[in-house]
This record gives structure tokens, sequence and C-alpha cells, in this order.
């Protein structure tokens, strides 16, 4: 039994995919990114339900600790003032996706 254990509380994460489909090396860029969000968040017992649309993550805010968006299309204003007004615990995750290098 190692020395310090860590203890973690089990938490339900919402996944808000914000990629655009049929780009490619983008595509599997993104997908990358989701497939090590899963095994990381299972990991850490952490329950990820994904997203397409901010309307149904808004409707279902209460069922979420929180939220991480993932994927290069940019947000509306008015969309990024509902979210940080509805959400209290937020990560967007920026990602400069360059396909030539």
């Amino acid at each position: 039994m190692p020395r310090y254990q860590r203890v973690t509380i089990p938490q339900d994460i919402a996944l808000l995919d914000n990629a655009v489909p049929d780009e490619g090396l983008q595509d599997m860029h993104f997908n990358e990114l989701k497939t090590s969000l899963y095994r990381h968040a299972e990991d850490e017992r952490m329950h990820v339900t994904e997203y397409r649309n901010v309307n149904d993550l808004i409707k279902n805010k209460s069922k979420h600790a929180g939220f991480i968006s993932i994927g290069p299309a940019p947000f509306e204003k008015n969309v990024l003032l509902r979210l940080h007004m509805r959400f209290s615990a937020k990560l967007v995750v920026r990602d400069s996706f360059v396909p030539s290098l």
C-alpha cells in the first residue's frame, strides 16, 4: 500500500464537442484529444457526457460539475456569456491545430 493515497470523489463532467466534422487531419487530432480525455477521466473516477449542442449542455447543466470544450470552432460572444453565467466550473481547451507541423 502506498504511503500516501489520493482520494478522489466521482464527478460527472460534460464534454462540448466543438469540432467541425469531415476535416481530415483535424478530425484525427481532436478525436485523439477526446480519447485522451476519456482515458484520464476514467482514471480519476469521472464520468463524461458528450454534447454537440450548447443548448443541450445548458439544459442539462445541473447533472455536471463542469464542462470541457474541445474543438476549433469559435464561440459567439453571446454563447460564451451564456456558458459563463450558467457554469461555475469550466475549462476551454484552446488548441492550435496546425496540420503542416
